[in-house]
């Protein structure tokens, strides 16, 4: 089970309990093992495909999250000098 998440194991073993709380928690339904599998592709339960898909369409993709961060990053640090300045 190298590569997988605890979403990938839940889904693999049908648990939709588990599925469903590590969604909750923010498991991101996108990110693959290194097998290029991702979780929905591990299940075989339609009710866990279901909510996979729903939360995978609202989900974003881990390439994104650099490009996020950065900017989340740029923006702050132009807040502190913007303070730094004024304060």
């Amino acid at each position: 089970m190298r590569g997988r998440t605890a979403l990938h194991v839940s889904a693999a073993l049908n648990n939709r309990s588990v599925c469903e709380s590590l969604l909750f928690l923010g498991a991101n339904p996108l990110i693959e093992d290194e097998f290029g599998q991702r979780p929905i592709d591990m299940a075989s339960d339609d009710s866990i495909r279901d909510l996979l898909s729903v939360k995978m369409s609202k989900a974003i993709a881990p390439s994104q999250y650099y490009k996020i961060e950065k900017t989340k990053a740029r923006n702050l640090s132009m807040a502190a000098k913007q303070a730094l300045k004024f304060g």
